[in-house]
Parts: C-alpha cells; sequence; structure tokens
C-alpha cells in the first residue's frame, strides 16, 4: 500500500504524509480493564507488550512467542499488592529489554516498583526480576504514575508520590545499574526525592529523556512542563556518579510559543472533548547535544 496523506487540525491545517504500516498484530488484551494501560517495547528480533496486568512477547511479524501472562506471576507479585502502571523499554547499548510495573499494598503502607531485565536480546527468554522499596526514605508515601528512559550508564524510572493521608507530596527518581541487572546483581542505585524545579515549585510528571546514543560526557536531561503554560519547559541536567548521590541542576527553557494543548483538547467535528492530563510532556529524547 502506498503512503498516505492526513490534514492535521490546528492553525491553517498541514499536510503530513507518513509511510504505510507493513506489520499488524493483536497484542495481549486484559478483559476489557479500562483504562488500557498499553506499552510496547520492540528489540532487533522480539517485542515485549504490556497492558494493566499482562505481558507477551512477540516475534517482530506479529508471532506469539510466549504469553499472555500475568504480571502477578511473571514479577511473584503477592496477592495482596494491586498492580498498576506497566512501562517496558529496548536497549539499545546492550539489545536487552527492561520492564516494570507499580504495585502497592495500601494497609500494608508498602509500595514497591517491580522491575525485570532479559539475560538476552529474545523477549521470551529468560529474565532477572527485583523489586525495589519505591517508599524508601518516604514511609508514608506511596509511588504511582511511573515514567522510564535509560541511556548508556543506567536506566531511569520517576514516579508521583502520594501521602498515605490522600494529597500529592513530590516527585521522586530511580535511578539502578542496567549492567547488575543484565548480570542478575544486586543492583546499585540512587534515588532522589523530591525533584524541584528552578523556581522552587515541585515536578509533578517529571519525565526521564530516552538517550538511543552516546552523547559527550554522557549527559542526561529529565523534564517537566508545567500544567497550563505553555511557554516554558523545567529541564534538569543530570551529573556526577549516578549510583552515588547524582546532582541535579534545574533549568527553565522558554519555548517559542505555546507548544501545548490546553487540558481539554477538542476533536475535530465533533463536541468530543479529551482529557490531555494538564499539557503535560509524554515523551523526552535526548541525542547529541
Amino acid at each position: 500500500d502506498a503512503p498516505f496523506t492526513e490534514v492535521t487540525t490546528g492553525g491553517a491545517g498541514t499536510l503530513a504524509t507518513y509511510p504505510a504500516i507493513d506489520t499488524r498484530f493483536d497484542g495481549p488484551y486484559d478483559s476489557g480493564v479500562a483504562p488500557p494501560d498499553c506499552v510496547l517495547a520492540a528489540g532487533r528480533t522480539s517485542v515485549v507488550s504490556l497492558v494493566n496486568v499482562l505481558i507477551a512477547m512477540y516475534s517482530r511479524d506479529g508471532t506469539l512467542l510466549q504469553g499472555p501472562i500475568s504480571l502477578r506471576s511473571f514479577f511473584g507479585i503477592p496477592s495482596e499488592f494491586g498492580i498498576f502502571d506497566p512501562l517496558a523499554i529496548y536497549d539499545p547499548f546492550s539489545d536487552r529489554f527492561i520492564v516494570s510495573v507499580l504495585a502497592d499494598y495500601g494497609a500494608g503502607s508498602d509500595s514497591r516498583l517491580y522491575v525485570a531485565f532479559s539475560q538476552t536480546d529474545d523477549a521470551a527468554g529468560a529474565w532477572n526480576v527485583y523489586w525495589i522499596d519505591a517508599d524508601a526514605g518516604q514511609p508514608d508515601n506511596w509511588a504511582d504514575y511511573g515514567s522510564v528512559g535509560i541511556d548508556r550508564l543506567a536506566v531511569y524510572f520517576t514516579a508521583n508520590m502520594f501521602a498515605r493521608g490522600g494529597g500529592y507530596s513530590n516527585a521522586t527518581l530511580f535511578v539502578y545499574s542496567k549492567d547488575d541487572g543484565y548480570a542478575g546483581l544486586p543492583l546499585r542505585n540512587s534515588h532522589l526525592i523530591d525533584v524541584r524545579t528552578a523556581g522552587g515549585a515541585s515536578a509533578y510528571r517529571l519525565r526521564p529523556a530516552t538517550v538511543p546514543v552516546a552523547v559527550p560526557g554522557d549527559t542526561f536531561y529529565l523534564a517537566h512542563a508545567d500544567s497550563g503554560v505553555g511557554d516554558h519547559i523545567n529541564l534538569w541536567r543530570l551529573t556526577g556518579d549516578r549510583f552515588a548521590s547524582p546532582a541535579l541542576s534545574p533549568d527553565a527553557v522558554a519555548l517559542p510559543g505555546l507548544y501545548f494543548t490546553p487540558s481539554k483538547a477538542s476533536q475535530p467535528g465533533t463536541s468530543t472533548r479529551v482529557d490531555t492530563l494538564g499539557a503535560n510532556l509524554w515523551n523526552v529524547i535526548y541525542e547529541g547535544g
């Protein structure tokens, strides 16, 4: 099939041409659970897909290799924990996969981040599984709304931390050694609690970057957009030893115009308005400087 042309809305409207999709296949179906929190990571030969509480592995042509498997079984999560916000990422530096899910046991005040590292490039092969104390250093909080990034040295997770008594508390950054995870060793790590902007505000929905190539000085960035504000983004440059109290240097970067949508975006030709979650960033990619 030839590429198709689509009209996009906003301003004067522009024409954009996209390549045709050459492979389509059904991923795991989580019995209609809503919303369907679905993520996918594609490697050179295989693909791993997660939706809510299921995981499945495929070849790149869509052949099911393994699963669907419950995340509770895959990670060995105790039955008293609720499971939510799965994540997946492919590591181009090591040709491996990393998947994770948040879990919380409210009655036991126990918040965990479960992480698995593939031992090879085969998503259907063996994995090294860990669980991490997500509320370490802040036992009265629990982790929600995770995000993941990666670079040559580490894998980075962020989460919004909420107080057990109710209400948002802070944004926390979790840094782990990929090499330790692939080898099945104890994870060298660091946790940076309560990440704040240059103006002193809490970084709600903080996003770690994906850095797919080696960059000068192994610079790593995180980003954040103030809800409802479109004239700047907040950036943090991470420096120092990743696993021994790294430093974050915050800055505010002006944008040439309004780059983010309002909290409710209208859909063309209908009265439907879709929640954009307060005009927050979804993906951050950093290359070369």
